[in-house]
């Protein structure tokens, strides 16, 4: 499984790669948006855990919930 992951991401990663996708310039960029996104799973964490497993449930999977 492990050897199956590692070959898919080398592969997923030699596409965009070969057409000149990953640019170093773009790492400060790309970087500070790791920020926000780790935050909103530490929220979303704290909110999982807080919260019944069934309204958990029913919040994400209600497509007419905001």
């Amino acid at each position: 499984m492990v050897l199956a992951l590692t070959v898919s991401t080398m592969a997923l990663a030699a596409g965009p790669t070969s057409h000149g996708a990953f640019q170093v310039e773009h790492i400060a960029l790309s970087s500070l948006a790791v920020a926000p996104a780790l935050r909103g799973m530490w929220l979303g964490q704290l909110l999982r855990q807080r919260i019944s497993p069934a309204i958990f449930r029913r919040l994400v999977s209600d497509p007419a919930w905001p």
